[in-house]
């Protein structure tokens, strides 16, 4: 009894606050409210770490700005909102996420590890997809019991997995020679599991959103032999699309689902309407009165289906060029550490997969949003502040291999 006391009392703040950031990574794929509850927690901890070291460690990255006017937006965009009280309230909610980012700096060499949680969390999800499908068959044929999916849904599971499909196979490809045999074994199933449920969720933005990832990456990659291995796997996923029955009508009925009443074609041309009638925008979180507008809308139709249009009409023409702007930050500030990555400049193989995870994911999912709008589940945006927060931290670990054979061949 008394060693346990004793490791209670050993327990630092900064294990607290990891282990806080940990359980918002592992929960988000399965269950919203303990994502949210340990996010809370995270930014909490975070404002006390501040508060103890009075500061000193804290400094602030013009990423963090871009972020930061983003939120400004936010709140700005509630005070001419068509639901004050609503928009008001998802924007000092939204607080959490900027403060939570900060807290990844105060837990050290741990940090790597919430990579893994991320990972285990969007395979349990994948498996959990892939049971209900093929439990859904037998269920409603056979014993004429309609099945309702639970969630994350196919909608928010393919943006997530936007972001973690890619940080999976990055991670088996270049952190391969620091792995064991059961690991990439594992690894090797998950991403067969995620690939599974990404091509039967049947979201066709996420699928052009993933394409253009293996491409981007293809480009980057300067030995011929891995920009080889990527191809295959990029043309791998394009032959599926095509062969795969149920992925094909997919595809070649597009043009008609998006003319259909009440489909994409009839919801931007509403959003531009409201653009237009409301340049400093309806408010954050407000985009459900498309429904008071046009009430023959599908009831499941909550938001405009783009990103860009959806967060211009909430948050005005200033919201949506600051969120582009914050896009570009992150695009760029990775880009450029990336370039010094495959220049063999810098040799810390955990901030290149980190790095270039963050990079492809915010090109994917911006991709994706063309036609999905992502940045309204708050399950896509948890990984994508997730993977800010591990970017920002900078956590320098030493390794002395050189990663030049795993990334130029």
């Amino acid at each position: 009894m008394k060693r346990l006391t004793d490791k209670i009392y050993k327990i630092q703040l900064s294990d607290l606050l990891f282990l806080s950031l940990y359980g918002w990574a592992l929960f988000n794929s399965f269950s919203v409210a303990l994502a949210q509850i340990c996010l809370g927690l995270s930014a909490l901890l975070t404002i006390i770490s501040i508060l103890k070291d009075k500061g000193k460690n804290l400094t602030i990255s013009n990423l963090e700005v871009s972020f930061y006017l983003l939120v400004i937006a936010m709140l700005a965009s509630s005070l001419f909102s068509l639901d004050m009280s609503r928009s008001l309230f998802a924007s000092l909610k939204f607080l959490q996420y900027p403060v939570a980012i900060i807290g990844f700096r105060y837990c050290g060499a741990n940090t790597w590890h919430i990579i893994t949680a991320l990972i285990i969390s969007q395979t349990v999800s994948a498996s959990h997809s892939l049971f209900e499908f093929i439990l859904k068959t037998p269920l409603e044929v056979f014993l004429g019991i309609a099945k309702k999916s639970l969630p994350p849904g196919p909608v928010t599971e393919s943006g997530q997995l936007v972001f973690i499909l890619p940080l999976t196979l990055i991670y088996l490809f270049f952190y391969r020679n620091k792995l064991t045999k059961n690991q990439i074994l594992s690894l090797g199933a998950a991403i067969i599991l995620m690939l599974l449920a990404f091509l039967l969720n049947g979201k066709r933005g996420p699928w052009i959103g993933l394409i253009a990832q293996v491409f981007g990456l293809i480009l980057l990659i300067k030995s011929s032999k891995n920009r080889s291995i990527f191809l295959v796997l990029g043309l791998i996923f394009l032959l599926s699309l095509m062969a795969l029955p149920y992925t094909r009508i997919r595809l070649f009925s597009s043009i008609a689902d998006f003319m259909i009443s009440g489909g994409r074609n009839e919801m931007w041309r509403m959003g531009f309407d409201l653009l237009d009638r409301y340049p400093l925008g309806i408010g954050f979180h407000n985009s459900k009165f498309i429904h008071v507008l046009n009430p023959e809308l599908p009831a499941l139709h909550r938001h405009l289906h783009n990103n860009f249009l959806n967060i211009a009409v909430e948050m005005g023409w200033f919201g949506l060029v600051v969120f582009i702007n914050f896009a570009l930050q992150i695009i760029i500030t990775t880009y450029q550490e990336i370039m010094l990555f495959f220049n063999n400049k810098k040799n810390e193989i955990q901030n290149l997969i980190i790095t270039l995870s963050l990079f492809l994911g915010t090109i994917g999912t911006n991709i994706a949003g063309l036609v999905e709008y992502n940045f309204g589940d708050s399950e896509v945006r948890n990984i994508l502040f997730i993977l800010m927060g591990i970017y920002l931290s900078k956590t320098k670990i030493n390794i002395n291999d050189s990663i030049t054979k795993d990334i130029n061949g």
